[in-house]
């Protein structure tokens, strides 16, 4: 069975856009948390970029494991 159902290289062009906007994004969210100060707003950007990089990680893992020979990294 499967699991891709695009080509690998097609897949991994994909994610990799997905991730320059994950980046973006963490640039941009990011400058809001030296406006908030210390609050719950800037805890919450904070945990905000922490997910958004953590995004970023395992699709990056994912696009290399989708390019491996077994499918593993």
């Amino acid at each position: 069975m499967e699991c891709l159902r695009v080509p690998p290289l097609e897949f991994a062009e994909a994610a990799k856009t997905v991730v320059d906007a994950i980046t973006k994004a963490v640039a941009i969210v990011s400058k809001f948390d030296k406006k908030a100060g210390k609050s719950r707003v800037s805890n919450a950007i904070v945990d905000c970029v922490d997910l958004l990089d953590s995004a970023a990680e395992e699709l990056s893992w994912i696009i290399s494991a989708s390019q491996s020979p077994n499918g593993k990294f």
